[in-house]
């Protein structure tokens, strides 16, 4: 990732991450049954690490300013430190890591709140996914719908095939089949999509603490090193007119290289200037084109390369 990740191999990729391609021509390959398999032992690890105590839910009371629906997260939404998870359904590693980001809420309690941003552009499925994904969200399920999606990397899924997970997920079979034919849920991902391009995001998964970019191969004490100092960082700037969510904003605009555009597409969730195309095969636009980074081939990883909790 272009400016993310401080670990990359010789071409610059991160090895523990898919890079987006420069153009839609440049999609993923077909999932091998290894891919698979690594995909299964991430659902596993998200089930495993799943905190009881954090609920799921959507991110705000509202949808954010150009947004069609609230954004999927869980923790408080004053929470001092917030966490973008930015994934695309079929990358292996974000199913890898599933569970992990959730495991930090539910230790750091009020601290930190996590949120989920969809950036679609592996497969051609991708997108597909992400709406369903959102459809579960209207019922409070992203996070179970989800989890069982990543058992599905690639899958050509119809409507058939998506209500099986609903019902398997607990949702309302009837309400989820008519939200994945609305197309707000589209216009939501593609959204999303360019609201992660229009920050630079070049590969999934790619992980944001209050605009700070993790290295793939971070340890578990270096994220909650990090988190405590973004958190002493918010707490200093609030005084009488500064609030929690003001502060945040200030620090995530000096963290990131976007700077007040990642607090407005990010932290605020304010779209209202990023213009999409809803037609069949469009995809986010932007005001201003990023390059994107060539993929370079996938890399495999180990188990070590996930902190433990």
């Amino acid at each position: 990732m272009g400016h993310a990740h401080d670990d990359h191999d010789q071409h610059g990729q991160d090895p523990h991450s898919h890079a987006a391609p420069a153009a839609p021509t440049h999609m993923a390959r077909t999932i091998v049954p290894l891919v698979l398999a690594v995909s299964v032992a991430g659902y596993a690890f998200g089930f495993m690490t799943r905190p009881e105590e954090a609920k799921w839910s959507t991110s705000r009371p509202v949808a954010g300013p150009g947004y069609t629906e609230p954004a999927p997260g869980v923790g408080p939404l004053d929470a001092p430190v917030v966490i973008h998870e930015v994934i695309d359904i079929n990358c292996r590693f974000c199913a890898l890591r599933n569970g992990y980001w959730k495991r930090l809420v539910t230790e750091f309690g009020d601290t930190v709140r996590l949120e989920v941003k969809l950036f679609p552009f592996l497969t051609p499925t991708s997108e597909p996914h992400a709406v369903a994904a959102m459809a579960a969200n209207r019922q409070g399920r992203f996070e179970e719908y989800v989890d069982r999606l990543y058992l599905h990397q690639g899958a050509p899924l119809d409507t058939v095939g998506y209500l099986a997970i609903a019902k398997t997920s607990g949702l309302d079979a009837k309400q989820f089949e008519a939200d994945l034919k609305d197309p707000a849920l589209l216009a939501y991902v593609r959204k999303d999509k360019a609201a992660a391009e229009a920050v630079e995001v070049r590969a999934t998964p790619t992980i944001l603490v209050n605009g700070v970019s993790l290295p793939a191969d971070a340890s578990a004490d270096a994220v909650r090193r990090l988190v405590r100092e973004e958190a002493a960082k918010v707490k200093q700037l609030v005084r009488p007119g500064v609030d929690v969510r003001q502060a945040r904003r200030i620090v995530a605009s000096k963290n990131h290289p976007a700077g007040i555009a990642f607090s407005k597409y990010f932290i605020d969730g304010d779209v209202r200037d990023l213009v999409i195309d809803l037609r069949r095969g469009g995809t986010g636009r932007r005001p201003m084109e990023v390059p994107m980074s060539e993929p370079h081939g996938s890399h495999g990883q180990d188990d070590e390369a996930v902190p433990e909790f």
